[in-house]
């Protein structure tokens, strides 16, 4: 028996090997596809082909008998790797600098980088500035030098930065450059910047990642807003990240301001409320609900913990999102009515 053991664990190794193997060959696949949508112009996302690569994976693992969330996990994996492979050194030599070192700068920096565009870091803290240069391969350098030798100025600033009077300091080398922000409350620092831009002459471009810190962030969406300078750079922005396989979304700050209500606010409401009445009703009840969490459960502890764990932009998205008391009143509504549906009442 123990032979047998033994003898099936190398051939699970085997079988692992030759994943790899198959994987490896895969990327490299991808990788060529690169070169040839380069040479033919075309975008590195193919939604379509993504979309069709999917059906098939699950489709396959049903007649495997394997479970479909397996195929759907691994699949989304390796398509992100590809993209990332067809992204690699795709890109001209436009240069990026990038203002600020906290996790959005790595994220970004790394796809950036990888893709081919040529990127500096920079910030008030230029020892934090080299640091992350050290570890995307990259410069790094003071602002004015920075900012003065790049095409597009990606400004990873905190709400904190802007509100200190960072952004007045640098914005005076901005000239003739094409200049984004990414944050996800934007309110009275979207105009802040647009009349920067045009006090200083440069391109002002607001974008939003709709996704936080990830270490393959590939086929995430970025929303893109144009401001009043930015008008005539939008197509070009939307191109750029696409090619670091990025989903470009182009939509306008009002629309942005009520989507962000909508897919912000109102759940980041909700889920702090859930937490808190979990933790009530398990004290009152005496009961450790986390030894019965069911599946469903367990993926909504995930998001709550993930929600938690970023407590300082949720606060901001709560305070600066004009709509957010318009969505709360409508959350809070919306639960009391559902509670009385079952039966309940406030």
């Amino acid at each position: 028996m123990v032979g047998d053991l033994e003898s099936l664990r190398a051939e699970i190794d085997r079988v692992d090997e030759a994943l790899i193997e198959m994987i490896s060959r895969r990327i490299e696949i991808s990788r060529k596809i690169g070169y040839i949508k380069r040479a033919m112009g075309l975008p590195t996302r193919d939604p379509g082909r993504e979309q069709e690569v999917v059906k098939k994976w699950i489709a396959l693992s049903k007649e495997k008998g394997l479970p479909e969330d397996l195929a759907q996990n691994i699949v989304k994996l390796l398509i992100q790797y590809s993209i990332a492979a067809q992204s690699t050194n795709r890109a001209s030599g436009l240069r990026v600098a990038i203002i600020g070192y906290g996790g959005m700068a790595r994220t970004l920096g790394k796809i950036i980088s990888r893709a081919g565009y040529r990127v500096s870091i920079s910030g008030r803290d230029l020892e934090k500035a080299g640091n992350l240069a050290k570890e995307l391969n990259c410069s790094y350098g003071e602002p004015d030098d920075v900012i003065t030798e790049s095409d597009y100025v990606l400004l990873t600033l905190s709400r904190e930065a802007f509100a200190k009077g960072y952004f007045d300091v640098i914005a005076a080398f901005m000239k003739g450059k094409v200049v984004m922000d990414i944050l996800s409350a934007k309110r009275e620092i979207y105009h802040l910047i647009e009349r920067g831009s045009m006090r200083y002459g440069f391109k002002y471009i607001s974008t939003h990642p709709l996704f936080g810190p990830l270490s393959i962030p590939y086929g995430e969406t970025i929303v893109i807003i144009p401001s009043s300078t930015g008008l005539d750079v939008v197509n070009e922005v939307a191109s750029f990240w696409s090619s670091v396989g990025l989903i470009p979304i182009i939509t306008s700050y009002e629309e942005h301001e009520k989507a962000m209500a909508i897919v912000q606010v109102l759940p980041h409401i909700y889920m702090l409320a859930l937490s808190e009445a979990v933790e009530r009703l398990s004290k009152d009840f005496g009961i450790d609900y986390r030894v019965y969490m069911t599946y469903n459960f367990k993926k909504i502890q995930d998001a709550i913990d993930r929600v938690k764990s970023n407590m300082k932009a949720v606060l901001e998205i709560q305070e600066h999102n004009a709509h957010a008391p318009e969505a709360r009143k409508i959350g809070l509504d919306a639960l009391f009515s559902t509670v009385k549906k079952f039966g309940g009442d406030r």
